[in-house]
């Protein structure tokens, strides 16, 4: 009696082994099924997280056998976008998902130059000379020169080329800024000079809270007849020193003859000097009222001056 039980208990677990192995590895295979688009964003790159998702997004039928295969994988899945089957076998899965992610997520900060933009994705793409500078000059000329390729996370193949990382980089920033072009038009603002003006603020601000204050100095400045007078534009200007790009002006800088230099010409400079944030934009549109001509920054706080005695008086202040 004993050895029939035996035997029967060994018939269970044994037929049990097989389902769950069928389960795994043949199981809702689908071959027509189509490919579907899995996104792990950074912060749902564990078990538990993942695990929900897969089956939320109805990736998987059960959430047990998928995390102990997943453990007993030992793989490290990376965020990014994942071309997979529905239906597919969970071993199928785990092995699609222990691969390098067919998207990656890479971010352009804000306020950097197009070559420093250039820098950073070099570096996550792994690109060559070729790309990294089809990136640069993807446009030389024109509106689309600088300050289009808008500073955001992007979702995009790992082996996409400079062109068109530039080239989506500037249709996320047409996407941005659509909503914005009936203001522009109201005020009687060319986008070209809002978007100049945005890049200064970009970089003059220390803050996103001080932008539209910034914003309401240059624009008295240029309504006044005023010189704009900004450090940023002296910096680009003068490129990459020393091996790093914005570094601090001299008195010498302030002499050099160039379209960039708003201390010695009038208006806003030829291009953009930087891919501006949205919220740079925006201060443009939305500046805040004040009587402020001047301001300076110190321990990153803004100090403004109604006129030239009384900012000679903060920067002694201040500064010194």
């Amino acid at each position: 009696m004993k050895n029939k039980d035996d035997t029967k208990n060994i018939l269970i677990a044994f037929s049990i082994i097989i389902a769950i192995i069928f389960f795994i590895f043949v199981a809702n295979i689908s071959p027509d099924q189509e490919t579907t688009l899995l996104v792990v964003h950074e912060d749902e790159a564990t078990t538990d997280v993942l695990t929900s998702k897969l089956y939320a997004q109805s990736f998987i039928s059960s959430k047990w056998l998928f995390k102990s295969i997943y453990s007993i994988s030992g793989i490290d899945i990376q965020p990014g976008g994942y071309f997979i089957k529905k239906g597919s076998s969970l071993f199928n899965m785990v092995q699609a998902l222990s691969k390098k992610p067919d998207l990656i997520w890479v971010t352009a900060p804000e306020g950097r130059r197009k070559e420093e933009i250039a820098s950073i994705l070099s570096q996550e793409f792994e690109w060559g000379r070729e790309d990294k500078l089809s990136f640069i000059h993807a446009h030389d000329s024109g509106p689309y020169q600088e300050g289009v390729y808008f500073p955001d996370t992007y979702l995009v193949p790992w082996n996409i080329g400079g062109g068109e990382m530039a080239q989506r980089m500037i249709d996320r920033f047409n996407e941005k800024l659509k909503p914005y072009t009936e203001k522009f038009i109201e005020e009687n603002i060319k986008w070209t000079t809002g978007l100049k003006l945005a890049s200064i603020i970009q970089r003059e601000a220390a803050s996103e809270e001080e932008m539209d204050l910034i914003a309401g100095i240059l624009w008295n400045r240029l309504l006044d007849g005023m010189k704009l007078q900004t450090d940023a534009t002296l910096q680009y200007m003068t490129g990459k020193q020393d091996g790093r790009w914005w570094k601090p002006i001299s008195v010498e800088d302030k002499e050099i003859d160039s379209p960039y230099n708003t201390y010695m010409y009038e208006g806003v400079p030829p291009t953009p000097i930087s891919n501006p944030s949205l919220a740079a934009i925006k201060a443009v549109l939305n500046p805040r009222e004040t009587d402020c001509m001047y301001y300076i920054h110190s321990q990153r706080q803004i100090y403004c001056s109604t006129n030239y005695d009384d900012h000679m008086d903060k920067i002694n202040k201040y500064l010194k």
